[in-house]
């Protein structure tokens, strides 16, 4: 019965909301489990802020049969659409409201039911103890304003630059700085065009708290010209610092800013009156911003203490905390006052792995005898399925968290981190050198001497290339145009330090073809990462929370990777013998990796430069379901079919053609398989579960398929040049990939957008696999056939779902035809996916 209730509001909810019936089925499935932390913890009560999404969770959390909540409305996300997320429902229902203004509670109380007594109470926003503390510092006499706010729509920063303008054209002098960034970028960078304005506003970008305490400091006035607000913390800050401010009459900006008092106000969307109130603060004497600016500290002072505005927080709670059986804890007049509303949740931890050798694991046979050949394929197919099964969950892993993270981060986060991911993942490949590699393939891959050399290699280079990532930073954030790469760079690029201590068992695991532990021990610190990265996200919203996630992931992994697999411990080791043969073997497999970290991120090197960092977000939301099939088949190809040819050719290297040809029949399918999922689903995927800001990311993740067809080609073929230890090879393919993607792509998004540009990197995809074909033909290993006919099988069935879908489509809502694809992608998919399922499964039995 409780279910039902929930499932009735949550399609109550879904059916008036702008978001779909979909995602509040989601925000369900959310409050049952919400309901089971909440039971298991012992709370009793739960409060939610903002009255979107979050409040939606809390009201079908009580409907299951969870305590009772309430939430705080900040500002313009609840009250510009409130029927639309169902607010007078879920003031109906919850034990009391809070807002942040008295603007808020008006707003709230016009929108609570007829009939319902739900108490509604106002707790301002506070300042933290650094503004409150801090001496209002003299106005400057510069004629210098400042803008802090996000650069979206709803801040008005187009029409603070028609008022600038207007400023600029009657010859006025001053300097506007705006800080920030958002959405609006490209808009504003072109606005700048105009000479006159360049010359008079300058963009600080994105700010960290004590830059921004330093331009509002720098400035004799803050400039907010939204045309919708909250409660802005951002003017209280100002007025703290002494500063007046010119703001727009909307929410509750008149409840801090009055006109003559310790500001300006004007009326939203009006430019001339705009420019008219920038005219007087520019020529306003000192000793009368002072004024202003003493009066608006003042009003700070009084209203917006934390710790005051804490304890009526406190003061909200106290009657479910003493209906509990407790009271809360006195608290001394300047303590801050805290209300825990989460608890501790303890779950069993895994049980340490045993140290005696793993049931599955058999000795090593002498690496110039291979093994038996029924075992090799064992270990292949074995390989194959954890490598799938491990990677597959990994990755519903990250799709899971990105849907989370979608919520809370803003598209622009994802640009800039699209762009540090660019460098820590070529420091990450840069520290390898070819060890692993060298490892599999030497004949001393089993020797201690050889592995702690190895070991010691790789920590000094992933220090040095830290070293070099925290020279490089301002470079980089100079010029992509993002302040924020010179300070979350160096400190993402941690990761390639912590990569550096990976124990070398994780080679070794890949040489004997031992994939069970390695496979958890990849998958646990990926779950650790998400963790840290998903509370980050949830505490604070900014950019830090990805960067702690892979840091965190990288930490996990160094950390299991000598606690959980197999093998001696490694110690630090410089033997020359085993120094040169790493830099022998690893000499072009260093360059090597050095084009194909080019070759493999030049899209994002490129595309960062050519559009504003929300649509480089979007591309690189589309980048990560699309990059799924390559990335796995770069796994099994590095994990499996590596090892598996390597052991082939030391044993006998006449049997490799027949060997690739082997390990060919099954990897293509299951690449066809991945891609055509991949290419059918993923519009759908990107309607359901992501908003509208995300549409462009459907269309972008099919076009991306054509080129990563062609590299999972590649990654089908080139594990045999590095068996046969042609490592220049490799070199030459990747820098043949490079030169056509970077061609292909300049041209194509001359000609089509980012469209055109997806397009042109298969030119870059086919140039490499190209050479590939060609240097294995000249060592008598040819599989060109089998390239000719999975292309033409993989484009026929992708032609003809896609031509089906659309007729049976034709002249139905959107909703339908999202649907319709889906099915018609599911009719083929299933039998695909059946079908593998029994070949792995004869192939395993047959071993």
């Amino acid at each position: 019965m409780r279910f039902s209730r929930a499932f009735g509001l949550a399609v109550a909810l879904g059916r008036r909301s702008d978001r779909g019936l979909a995602r509040h089925l989601a925000y369900l499935a959310e409050a049952c489990l919400l309901e089971r932390w909440l039971r298991g913890s012992g709370a009793t009560h739960v409060h939610a802020h903002f009255g979107t999404n979050s409040t939606a969770v809390a009201l079908l959390c009580a409907a299951l049969g969870g305590p009772g909540y309430s939430f705080t409305a900040h500002g313009t996300e609840s009250f510009d659409a409130p029927l639309a997320i169902g607010l007078p429902r879920k003031l109906q229902h919850a034990r009391f409201a809070v807002a942040v203004s008295d603007y808020g509670r008006r707003e709230l109380e016009r929108l609570r039911p007829s009939g319902a007594d739900t108490p509604i109470r106002v707790v301002r926003c506070g300042l933290a103890e650094d503004f409150l503390a801090a001496r209002a510092t003299p106005v400057p006499a510069a004629r210098r304003l400042v803008c802090v706010a996000r650069w979206s729509p709803e801040k008005g920063l187009p029409i603070l630059l028609e008022a600038a303008r207007a400023l600029a054209t009657e010859g006025v002098e001053f300097e506007l700085a705006l800080v920030g960034d958002g959405p609006l970028r490209g808009a504003i960078e072109r606005a700048l065009a105009d000479p006159e304005l360049a010359r008079r506003v300058v963009l600080r970008g994105w700010l960290d708290g004590a830059g921004v305490r330093e331009e509002l400091a720098a400035a004799r006035a803050l400039v907010l010209p939204s045309l919708g607000e909250g409660l802005p913390v951002v003017i209280m800050e100002a007025l703290a610092l002494g500063r007046p401010v010119v703001a727009t009459r909307v929410g509750g900006v008149p409840e801090l800013v009055e006109p003559g008092v310790d500001g300006w106000l004007v009326e939203p969307g009006d430019a001339t009156a705009l420019a008219k109130a920038l005219r007087s603060a520019l020529e306003a004497r000192p000793e009368e911003l002072a004024r202003l600016g003493a009066a608006g500290r003042a009003r700070v002072l009084e209203r917006h203490d934390a710790d005051r505005e804490a304890r009526a927080m406190l003061d909200a709670f106290t009657p479910f905390l003493r209906a509990e059986g407790r009271s809360p804890r006195p608290r001394s007049r300047g303590r801050r006052a805290r209300t825990i509303l989460a608890r501790r949740v303890r779950c069993p931890l895994p049980e340490r792995p045993e140290r005696d050798r793993h049931p599955d694991a058999t000795p090593a046979a002498p690496a110039n005898s291979g093994l038996p050949h029924a075992r090799l394929g064992e270990r292949a197919v074995s390989g194959t399925l954890w490598t799938v099964i491990g990677y597959g969950s990994g990755q519903a892993l990250r799709l899971a968290s990105n849907l989370v993270l979608a919520r809370l981060l803003a598209p622009e986060h994802f640009g800039v981190m699209l762009l540090v991911n660019v460098f820590i993942q070529g420091l990450t490949m840069f520290s390898d050198i070819g060890i692993g590699p060298s490892i599999i393939h030497s004949s001393r891959g089993d020797d201690r001497t050889f592995l702690d050399t190895a070991w010691t290699l790789q920590i000094l280079r992933g220090v040095a290339l830290w070293l070099v990532a925290c020279a490089s930073a301002p470079l980089l954030a100079g010029y992509y145009a993002t302040p924020e790469l010179a300070v979350v760079l160096p400190w993402a690029a941690g990761s390639a330090v912590l990569a550096g201590f990976n124990s070398t068992k994780v080679f070794t695991t890949n040489r004997h073809m031992r994939y069970a532990r390695r496979t958890l021990v990849e998958l646990g610190a990926q779950v650790f990462g998400v963790v840290v990265m998903l509370a980050w996200a949830w505490y604070e919203r900014s950019l830090w929370a990805l960067v702690a996630g892979g840091l965190a992931n990288a930490a996990g992994k160094a950390v299991l990777s000598h606690v959980v697999l197999e093998g001696p411990g490694n110690r630090f080791a410089l033997d020359a013998g085993a120094r040169r043969e790493l830099f022998h073997f690893g000499r072009w497999i260093f360059v090597s990796t050095l084009i194909t970290f080019f070759a493999a991120q030049i899209d994002r090197i490129l595309l960062g430069k050519l559009v504003p960092n929300d649509e480089l977000g979007v591309y690189g939301t589309a980048l990560n379901l699309a990059s799924l099939a390559p990335l796995v088949g770069s796994m099994l190809s590095g994990s499996v079919v590596y090892p598996l040819l390597a052991a082939r050719v030391r044993a006998d290297r006449s049997s490799l053609a027949h060997e690739l040809a082997r390990v060919r029949s099954w990897f293509l399918p299951c690449s066809e398989f991945v891609l055509l999922g991949m290419a059918l689903l993923a519009p759908a995927f990107f309607d359901v579960l992501y908003d509208d800001r995300y549409a462009d990311a459907g269309w972008m993740t099919v076009l991306l398929m054509l080129p990563f067809w062609f590299l999972m080609l590649t990654h089908a073929s080139d594990r045999a040049l590095l068996a046969l230890g042609n490592t220049k090879a490799l070199a030459v393919s990747n820098a043949a990939s490079l030169a056509g993607k970077v061609a292909g792509c300049l041209v194509g998004y001359h000609i089509g957008g980012v469209a055109g540009f997806i397009l042109g990197m298969t030119a870059g995809c086919v140039a490499g696999h190209v050479v590939v074909q060609v240097v294995l033909q000249r060592s008598g290993v040819s599989v060109w056939k089998q390239d000719w006919i999975a292309t033409l099988r993989i484009a026929a069935l992708f032609s003809g779902a896609a031509l089906l879908a659309r007729w049976l489509s034709s002249d139905r809502s959107d909703a339908a035809s999202t649907w319709i694809h889906v099915a018609v992608g599911a009719a083929l998919l299933v039998p695909m996916g059946v079908a593998l399922a029994r070949r792995m499964r004869l192939a395993l039995s047959k071993r």
